[in-house]
């Protein structure tokens, strides 16, 4: 099936277990409907990266669909997937159709949208309901402004964009108006900025991985002094948010710092990966097939190549989408302690974005890279990890209206809707009013030791799903 693009298109964001089976009857009411609509279990390409696909789905779509099915469980409610498709269809401002069997299912994120509260038995004709009258609703705007770091600065292009949304997600309330006024009559709330804070940095030390590995290794140092951009990289995020979560109005939930911190972690992440790849360049072993014996006895044999050369393995990476069958059998493997295991939890204290543990030595998964294989190093031997600054570089600015004035004489290009045109500089200057600018940086040094610390092994062979026995 082609991509979803356009008003007649719809994402669909479910959860697997619970809410498949509705994924599939809303697909079905909608395309009957006239829809072209995607979803992940039928439209995803074979071999796709899953986060680069979903995010162009759902940046291409009219409209998102958001199944709630099911409440997030406790412990480790940030290992389901929609959370990132949401956050992405909000950051993208999409209009978003939720449909829940109880309200306690819809995550905070959401509870500013209206919901269809349905029963199982009445979900078709729910669709059915909702299909008709999206055809009656104005079209949106797709346009979405790219507000890009200023960390571009003497030749550093070490930074992350951020989609940022045009325009307010259209009420058909007639009081929208007023809740707009409210939010430019309203300052930034001091309580809500260090809120925000507060929770990356409980959200950051949870995603702190790459920190994990290095200090266990007593790789990991900590300055105090953050040198200039032009001396170490800098990356982050500088971008226009909505300001409504950042005022002190009850009917607008606080903004989540997790996608945030996940982010910054995933960047981290590319850079050690990178490196990675660069040690082992013109000495990888043969190539090893995607079944969980040839992985296992791999890491096996690469942790032998190194304890023979005098170093000791203290960290495996799998670089590059694994399968849910591989996955699946390789968490069955007797030796592999999943990443949920008690034991595992307390010996790493961070479990963001591990695999396992493969004799007492842990797993780190990168499904990202371009380039699949899997390592095994001497974290200690290959390279060290600096972080600068007590705390990250963080600001929320509220914009003036002079700011606003400022800042769209430099890029007239951050309000689309309404267009530069005469007579609408007004709506213009009050659209940007109604975001805040966010600074939130980070400064890391990864330098690299001794290549020699590092073995890989190219991972070929197909990425295969899971499929339950019939």
């Amino acid at each position: 099936m082609k991509e979803a693009e356009g008003r007649g298109s719809l994402f669909v964001s479910y959860e697997t277990e619970t809410g498949l089976k509705y994924a599939r009857e809303a697909k079905r009411v909608f395309t009957e409907a006239g829809y072209r609509v995607w979803m992940w279990e039928s439209d995803s390409r074979p071999g796709a990266y899953p986060i680069e696909e979903i995010a162009r789905n759902i940046q291409a779509c009219g409209a998102f669909v958001y199944l709630c099915t099911a409440a997030e469980p406790d412990g480790e409610p940030r290992r389901n997937g929609q959370v990132y498709e949401r956050s992405m269809a909000w950051q993208l401002n999409k209009q978003c159709i939720v449909f829940t069997f109880n309200p306690i299912f819809v995550p905070l994120s959401l509870t500013a949208y209206r919901y269809e509260l349905v029963s199982a038995e009445h979900f078709s004709e729910q669709c059915r309901k909702v299909a008709s009258s999206l055809g009656t609703q104005p079209a949106k705007e797709d346009s979405v402004a790219r507000y890009r770091t200023t960390a571009e600065r003497s030749g550093h292009k070490d930074y992350i964009e951020a989609a940022v949304p045009e325009k307010p997600i259209a009420n058909p309330d007639p009081q929208h108006l007023t809740e707009d006024e409210k939010v430019l009559q309203s300052s930034v709330s001091n309580a809500r900025k260090s809120a925000f804070f507060g929770s990356y940095l409980a959200d950051r030390q949870t995603t702190a991985t790459t920190e994990m590995l290095f200090h266990r290794a007593n790789a990991f140092r900590q300055e105090a002094a953050r040198p200039k951009p032009e001396d170490v990289s800098w990356s982050g995020f500088n971008v226009l948010l909505r300001k409504a979560p950042f005022v002190d109005l009850l009917n607008w939930a606080p903004c989540d710092s997790w996608d945030f911190a996940v982010a910054m972690e995933l960047h981290l992440l590319a850079r050690f990966e990178r490196a990675l790849r660069q040690a082992a360049e013109g000495r990888r072993g043969d190539p090893v097939n995607r079944k969980a014996s040839a992985v296992l006895s791999a890491l096996d044999a690469m942790a032998n190549q190194l304890q023979t050369k005098g170093y000791a393995p203290t960290a495996f990476v799998l670089a590059g989408p694994l399968g849910t069958q591989l996955a699946i059998d390789m968490h069955m493997w007797k030796g592999i302690m999943d990443y949920s295991d008690p034991q595992v939890k307390q010996t790493l204290a961070t479990t963001f974005r591990i695999f396992g543990m493969y004799a007492e030595v842990p797993i780190l998964d990168i499904p990202e890279s371009p380039s699949p294989g899997i390592y095994a190093m001497d974290v200690a031997r290959f390279a060290k990890l600096t972080r600068y600054g007590a705390q990250p570089e963080f600001e929320i600015e509220e914009i003036t209206p002079q700011r606003a004035s400022d800042l769209l004489s430099k890029n007239p290009k951050l309000v689309s809707n309404p267009p530069a045109e005469p007579g609408k500089e007004e709506e213009r200057l009050r659209q940007l009013q109604l975001r805040v600018g966010l600074r939130l940086f980070e400064t890391y040094a990864l330098t690299a030791l001794d290549s020699e610390a590092v073995v890989g092994c190219p991972l070929t062979g197909p990425v295969l799903e899971w499929q339950p026995s019939p």
